[in-house]
């Protein structure tokens, strides 16, 4: 009797889970809130009911998503947690704009050391300190009752059905404002916290855990074809893939700053109607090299299809993979190649990493060297942030002013974009 007394005693769980779920709707979720309120007008808006009960469903879902999660004499642990987790998010949220879906959790899975390190800083410790590891501990050292099994899948399953019909009585009762809100701004879902997350972890374990597939070949017909004209001579092909480009940053699209001169002295042909398959370099480097398109390409392609490297390579012409950045995501794994960061040039490579400009240590000598047609793919860092300061030698510091800092939010908006 005494050791059920005692087991009793504490703060029932679906109370503590509730107060977590509040933590994370009022203060992790505030580009969340922005967008919903430029979203839905302000104050503009006609329906008060709808923007006063907008709260409580996030509030109610957020229970929902996290009940789900903590079970047992884990929840505490899974409440923590998720704490820590979400106060990252929320940071990387907040101060660079991103979205948090299956393509960013594989991008900073699959990122290098060197960028992990330049979005290390004081401002992401202050946050996730203040955000998420105070609460964390509050949680942590929070007495939680901890009745019978049965009795407690009875009290989550209820709590679970009170928040759901709260969400489905206030979707009844303002349904058309909902509707529009969910349906004009889909990329709610991947800025709510902690559900954002939730989402891109289970869409990412689905993925990694899901039946290796075969190999699929494609272009098995293809053929080199010897020109008998050339008395012998063979063709080298340079394709230089650059990181972070944008057709409007270049002047040989109109820009206003020549930020291509060396490039406009010669007959290129600048294609400015290009969109990449995606913004992680795990989706859009693989994607580039297949033969399916945007619309077609799916992230299992890049390590499960054959691609451009694949048939090249198998119709007798000799490509080198030559990289620069966090590798080459599938695209090169059945062809020769090699990290040019491994070579430690002196004023070229430091303790941050290489210049791009590795890329162009020996490949002369390469290219004398080649005795066959060959194609050389040279995959830079390019512009990664958000340390972009550190991507180029102080020669080449030709915009002023520059943002010489990892937290963007230092700098003003002359430093970050190149305009006049």
């Amino acid at each position: 009797m005494n050791v059920q007394a005692s087991s009793m005693r504490g703060m029932p769980a679906p109370l503590l889970v509730l107060l977590v779920a509040l933590w994370m709707t009022l203060v992790m979720n505030a580009p969340f809130w922005r967008k919903v309120w430029t979203a839905t007008g302000g104050l503009e808006n006609d329906n008060p009911f709808f923007l006063g009960t907008l709260p409580l469903v996030v509030l109610a879902f957020n229970f929902v998503v996290l009940c789900l999660l903590a079970w047992g004499r884990l929840g505490k642990l899974v409440l923590v947690i998720m704490l820590l987790l979400s106060a990252c998010v929320s940071y990387f949220m907040s101060n660079y704009g991103v979205m948090i879906d299956y393509s960013m959790l594989i991008n900073a899975m699959q990122t290098d050391r060197r960028e992990v390190f330049d979005l290390l800083g004081p401002g992401l410790a202050f946050w996730v300190l203040l955000v998420g590891v105070v609460p964390a501990i509050v949680v942590s050292r929070i007495p939680v009752a901890r009745p019978g099994y049965a009795r407690a899948g009875l009290s989550k399953a209820g709590s679970v059905l009170v928040a759901l019909a709260l969400i489905a009585l206030i979707l009844a009762l303002a349904y058309q404002s909902y509707a529009s809100l969910l349906r004009n701004h889909r990329e709610l879902r991947l800025m709510l916290v902690p559900s954002n997350l939730v989402g891109a972890v289970h869409s990412y374990a689905k993925r990694q855990l899901r039946t290796p597939l075969t190999l699929e070949q494609v272009g098995l017909d293809a053929a080199r074809q010897v020109n008998s004209a050339a008395g012998g001579r063979h063709k080298v092909v340079v394709l230089v893939v650059g990181e972070t480009a944008r057709a409007a940053s270049f002047s040989l699209n109109g820009y206003e700053r020549q930020t291509n001169p060396a490039l406009a002295t010669r007959e290129v042909v600048s294609f400015s109607e290009v969109s990449a398959c995606g913004t992680a370099t795990a989706i859009s480097v693989p994607c580039m090299f297949q033969d399916l398109g945007r619309r077609e390409y799916r992230s299992i392609h890049g390590k499960s299809r054959e691609n451009l490297l694949d048939v090249l390579q198998r119709a007798g012409v000799a490509v080198l993979w030559r990289d620069n950045n966090s590798g080459c995501k599938g695209a090169c794994d059945r062809v020769p190649s090699e990290e040019v960061d491994k070579l430690q040039i002196p004023g070229i490579c430091n303790a941050d990493g290489c210049f791009d400009e590795a890329l162009l240590h020996g490949l002369a000598e390469r290219i004398d060297s080649s005795s066959d047609d060959t194609l050389i793919v040279l995959h830079m860092l390019g512009s990664h942030g958000p340390a972009y300061y550190k991507r180029y030698p102080q020669a080449f510091r030709r915009f002023t002013p520059t943002c010489d800092s990892s937290q963007l939010d230092k700098c003003d908006n002359a430093a970050i974009v190149v305009s006049e």
